[in-house]
């Protein structure tokens, strides 16, 4: 072999002038070069991939160049990947053999326990997915559970507004007999002796446990709307309350009025029949004198009749206005007494005098005669019988007793008619 020249490679092999063995036999020197010059390249060739990858930059990964090896599974010797290598280990008694290669353990190891780190991740994430469905469905449930009670209890609450309702239905019978009764009183209408009994009849029964009834219906219905969710149903519970109410202030006054009412009624429904009379007993009066003219015993006789027709009348008058009084002492019937008085001493003066007539006793017949005149007289004194028909009085004296009461009925009757009108509503 010869001598490197000039300009050749400077990595060129250093040949010995003198060798022992053949003349190609390298030295031991050229191989330690051509070592440390593959070390070198390798060094050279790592300083490239650091420069490389400090280019690229640390947040994100760089691909290494084709046909290269990922220093993740490289290893930190300079032996090619290839380079087959003996596992380093102990070897147990047991036989078991257990590895101490660093480089094994460190590039294995990371590789299981990323999978069982995805494997942990999407197991809490179907243990989370599971538990979120596991809570929808409690809530869900929970909601369900809790709208189906707050049905029911609606249902329930609705239920007992019905019953409050029906009870309070249960009150109309007394209520409808006693507004007829107050109505009948108080519109000046007349009414029959069986109208005015079966009033009596109200009037002695009373109200009974009406009242009672309707206290409790109030107050149940206040404590039921309490608890009421709904609007409409609490307008229900207001308007049983309302109806509880107006109807007992008006059975409560209804009755005062028929306290104050029914006793004047009778007493005006009895005067007025005592007036009636009265008037009958007058033109018996008028028919009695006409009929003495001309005088004789026919004529008297006549007269006599009408005379005692007029006393008949009169005596019932008086019968008449006497249980007028004792039904209302309301209106003074002290002058209709004396009236009535006098005009019967005056028929039975005149029937006195026809029959001294008859008699032949003509002093008699004259001293019965003057005094009948002389009643006459008096009671034309007494009373003007064009004005003395007592029902004016009667309806004064109604007017005084019943108007207050019956402000207070027509308001109450009008806050029940209101509230009822909301619970048909309610009904339908």
């Amino acid at each position: 072999m010869g001598l490197r020249r000039k300009g050749d490679n400077p990595r060129g092999a250093h040949i010995r002038k003198s060798t022992f063995g053949t003349s190609n036999e390298i030295s031991f020197s050229v191989l330690d070069a051509a070592s440390k010059r593959k070390g070198s390249d390798k060094k050279k060739q790592k300083s490239a991939w650091q420069s490389y990858d400090q280019g690229a930059g640390s947040s994100s990964p760089v691909a290494p160049p084709p046909g290269e090896i990922s220093l993740f599974t490289l290893g930190n010797d300079n032996r090619p990947p290839s380079t087959p290598r003996k596992e380093q280990g102990i070897t147990l008694s047991t036989g078991e053999f257990i590895s101490t290669d660093a480089r094994r353990s460190s590039s294995a190891m990371p590789l299981s326990e990323v999978a069982v780190r995805k494997r942990s991740r999407r197991r809490a994430q179907l243990v989370g997915v599971g538990v979120s469905l596991i809570l929808v469905l409690a809530v869900v449930a929970g909601l369900t559970s809790l709208a189906a009670s707050l049905v029911n209890a609606q249902n329930l609450q609705q239920r007992q507004l019905m019953d409050l309702v029906e009870q309070l239905e249960q009150t109309d019978t007394l209520l409808v007999a006693l507004d007829n009764g107050v109505l009948a009183l108080t519109d000046g209408s007349d009414y029959d002796a069986d109208e005015a009994k079966a009033l009596e009849a109200l009037l002695a029964k009373g109200d009974g446990d009406v009242l009672a009834q309707l206290d409790a219906v109030k107050q149940r219905a206040q404590e039921v709307e309490e608890k009421l969710m709904s609007g409409a149903d609490r307008e229900v519970a207001n308007n049983l309350m309302v109806s509880a109410h107006a109807r007992a202030a008006m059975i409560e006054t209804g009755f005062a009025i028929l306290q104050e009412a029914l006793p004047l009624r009778k007493a005006q429904e009895e005067a007025h029949l005592g007036w009636q009379s009265l008037g009958q007993a007058e033109n018996f009066s008028r028919q009695a004198a006409q009929a003495l003219s001309p005088l004789n015993a026919d004529t008297v006789e006549a007269s006599r009749d009408c005379s005692q027709q007029a006393l008949q009348q009169l005596e019932q008058a008086k019968e008449q206005f006497a249980a007028a009084k004792e039904a209302s002492d309301a209106v003074d019937l002290s002058t209709y007494e004396q009236y009535l008085q006098l005009k019967i001493n005056a028929s039975s003066a005149a029937v006195e005098a026809d029959n001294a007539y008859l008699a032949r006793n003509k002093e008699l017949m004259d001293e019965k005669n003057t005094a009948s005149n002389d009643y006459e007289a008096q009671a034309a004194d007494c009373l003007t019988l064009a004005e003395a028909n007592p029902d004016g009085a009667y309806e004064k004296a109604f007017t005084a007793a019943t108007t207050v009461l019956l402000q207070s009925y027509q308001a109450e009757r009008s806050n029940v008619s209101v509230a009822d009108e909301h619970l048909r509503e309610f009904l339908a």
